[in-house]
């Protein structure tokens, strides 16, 4: 008879390696955006039939449906389905950062103190987030007011688009918010002191993981509301600020696979998804200047 105390096996879902990628971040995006954008551009001509003619706000849709499949496959990078299983900053960071890892830490100085470092420029850095996230959210909100007090409860299809696009706003700063007061929070308990060495470097390790999640969301969130309320002003203006978003983050959110191999050259791959970014980056302002 089998020890009643005997410890049952874990079962671990094996995150792959950051190179073990068998498709390119570029065909997996294209092909998230086609599908993405399909379906967008559908419910929103379903929606509103009538701005079938409007090309600004088809192009927005269009943009919005890129900076989706842009997080899509950031985030399902790590444990969604084969095709997405692309090299990111996420995959690099579960499979080769010791402060994401499950290693054991508990007797590394070295990395502790990481983990305070850490702690300390985040909570600096989250504390000006959550400022611009108020200030994103106020502005939206008084955009909101001063439309819903001219309209004066009469509302037409053109009033309901920017209502729509004001409520995305002020939701997603909403969530920002929230989500960086959060992780400061959590942060902050790092910093108490425990009964012992052991129990203080597990609690301190499971504080700081405990954030990963709130911070990206915030930044996602942020950002987006940050797009929306631009969007509100002008839909190109909002298409601008993804494609600086896209152009400027995408070698950093996802690195080449190549980047872990001996005699890494930066130069020679200086130019990963040039021409997907120079084309996010470009069409919106070539169109704004058409436009106006």
């Amino acid at each position: 008879m089998k020890d009643a105390k005997e410890k049952e096996p874990v079962i671990q879902i094996r995150v792959p390696e950051f190179n073990e990628s068998s498709f390119s971040a570029i065909m997996a995006l294209l092909i998230t955006t086609i599908v993405t954008s399909t379906i967008n551009i559908y419910v929103y001509l379903l929606i509103w039939p009538q701005f079938i003619d409007d090309w600004s706000r088809t192009f927005l849709i269009f943009y919005l449906s890129i900076y989706l499949s842009f997080w899509l496959v950031y985030f399902l990078s790590k444990s969604g389905p084969i095709f997405f299983r692309v090299g990111t900053l996420r995959r690099l960071l579960v499979t080769k950062s010791n402060q994401w890892t499950d290693a054991d830490t508990e007797k590394n100085d070295k990395i502790e103190k990481e983990f305070i470092e850490k702690a300390k420029t985040s909570i600096t850095a989250m504390a000006m987030l959550v400022a611009v996230a108020f200030l994103v959210m106020v502005q939206a909100k008084a955009f909101y007011s001063d439309l819903i007090s001219t309209t004066e409860g009469e509302y037409c299809e053109q009033i309901t688009w920017y209502l729509t696009i004001l409520g995305f706003a002020m939701m997603s700063s909403l969530i920002a918010f929230i989500s960086f007061i959060v992780s400061v929070d959590a942060l902050d308990c790092m910093f108490n002191g425990f009964e012992n060495p052991e129990l203080e470097n597990r609690l301190r390790r499971y504080f700081y993981k405990s954030t990963i999640h709130p911070r990206y969301l915030g930044l996602v969130f942020l950002l987006s509301s940050i797009i929306f309320l631009l969007a509100y002003i002008n839909p190109l203006l909002g298409c601008i600020v993804i494609g600086l978003i896209i152009t400027i983050g995408y070698r950093h959110w996802f690195p080449p696979v190549e980047l872990l191999k001996n005699g890494w050259d930066d130069t020679a791959h200086n130019s990963g998804g040039f021409w997907f970014r120079l084309f996010i980056f470009v069409s919106p302002p070539i169109i704004l200047i058409l436009y106006i």
